[in-house]
């Protein structure tokens, strides 16, 4: 894409020129006349600063998009996740974040006898060692609604594959182990568990925002297949009339403070979920902004630099009768041509760098990703770099304007 670009940035800027040249005649001043005389005697340089912005606008939209996308991916994988329940009571400790430390469910009865609780589902949920792959095992119970996170499959049927890991003996696996491992839905295949346990492929999902991958089953094939009928948390169902936040109280009263069990509404562990992602992911903002300084110090230096250079030229063409505020107004709209085409065309092309990281994410590493195109961050970062070069331009282009006539004269 990149090379593309510097390929045909030309094209985009020849018809730019073209059509300044076709409007000058309706314009009652010489300034567009001069600015594209200008630009086509140096077309090698114009191509060159065009270029610098292209190519920064082309990885600041590329890179935000695709940064965009993969959070909206991770959000919609945590809510996904969460759906099924109102409250999680799980051990605590941060380190138990996808709840995936075991515990014996005596406190079950007690739950299920409070006023504001529906329901108590067991959860399992753990860890699965296969080669350099740590497999996150999720396990809710087979009553959960949905079962299967509808937005995280990548090919099957949402209803079908929720039936079938109802019914049991069926697992959805992320794609990425699905390709390893030349698994196809429908066929069996073995689960590596302390009980090697045979399943069948129901579907097959994103990685849930897990890198290496992960596998969704029933809690009651979860239990078979680890030899435990220990679980990971309780899923609570909210009973009409209450909040997770009242019936979230009861419940930390009900258990005391020392059974170990921590108490959190689905949305508030949803929200942690969010938090670790978006803690990283800033990162890729902040590279972008960086390549967007460097390119707007760039152009403006190279652009200033030329300018500088051109003062003999400039005498030259106030010596031929051409006003000092006209020459300083063409500097500022061959800045602005120059800058323009180049932050349009690397928007444009930028926008399709997005799409192409996209791909790679959801398809290589196989992230949760929400396509989409971000026009509004392609038109910012445009409108940024260019107005931010003009403006630098434009300081030292006025005093550059201002040279003497008699330095035409000089040799």
């Amino acid at each position: 894409l990149i090379a593309a670009l510097l390929l045909l940035l030309p094209i985009p800027l020849n018809a730019t020129l073209l059509l300044v040249k076709r409007a000058a005649p309706a314009v009652t001043s010489v300034v567009p006349h001069i600015a594209i005389m200008e630009l086509r005697s140096g077309q090698s340089r114009a191509v060159a600063i065009a270029a610098t912005g292209a190519v920064a606008v082309f990885g600041a939209v590329s890179i935000q998009g695709a940064h965009g996308d993969l959070l909206k991916g991770l959000e919609n994988a945590a809510r996904n996740t969460n759906a099924a329940t109102d409250i999680w009571v799980s051990p605590a400790g941060s380190s138990n974040l996808l709840m995936t430390t075991p515990f014996v469910p005596t406190e079950q009865g007690k739950l299920e006898k409070l006023a504001g609780v529906q329901s108590v589902g067991l959860y399992r949920g753990g860890f699965l060692d296969e080669g350099a792959r740590r497999i996150w095992v999720i396990a809710p119970p087979a009553d959960s609604s949905p079962l299967v996170p509808p937005s995280q499959l990548v090919e099957g049927n949402v209803a079908q594959a929720d039936a079938h890991v109802r019914e049991g003996g069926w697992a959805v696996v992320s794609q990425a182990i699905v390709e390893e491992r030349h698994l196809h839905i429908g066929r069996p295949f073995t689960l590596n568990a302390p009980r090697p346990t045979t399943m069948r492929l129901a579907a097959v999902s994103t990685n849930i925002g897990w890198a290496p991958g992960a596998i969704i089953i029933s809690a009651v094939d979860f239990a078979r297949a680890w030899e435990s009928t220990e679980v990971s948390a309780f899923t609570v169902r909210v009973s009409p009339g209450n909040t997770p936040a009242e019936v979230g109280d009861q419940i930390r009263g009900a258990l005391g403070p020392h059974t170990g069990l921590a108490v959190q509404t689905a949305a508030h562990h949803e929200g942690k979920l969010v938090e670790i992602p978006r803690q990283g992911l800033p990162r890729l903002s902040q590279i972008a902004t960086l390549i967007l300084i460097a390119a707007i110090l760039a152009m403006a230096a190279a652009m200033g630099a030329l300018i500088w250079q051109r003062r003999p030229r400039l005498a030259k063409l106030k010596l031929e009768g051409f006003a000092h505020i006209e020459l300083w107004q063409t500097i500022v709209l061959e800045s602005f041509l120059l800058v323009g085409v180049g932050c349009t065309t690397g928007a444009i092309f930028g926008l399709l760098g997005q799409q192409l990281l996209d791909h790679a994410l959801s398809t290589v590493i196989n992230y949760p990703v929400v396509s989409s195109l971000g026009f509004v961050g392609a038109i910012v970062s445009l409108a940024l770099v260019t107005a931010a070069a003009v403006i630098i331009v434009a300081a030292p282009g006025y005093f550059a304007a201002d040279v003497p006539a008699a330095l035409a004269l000089q040799d």
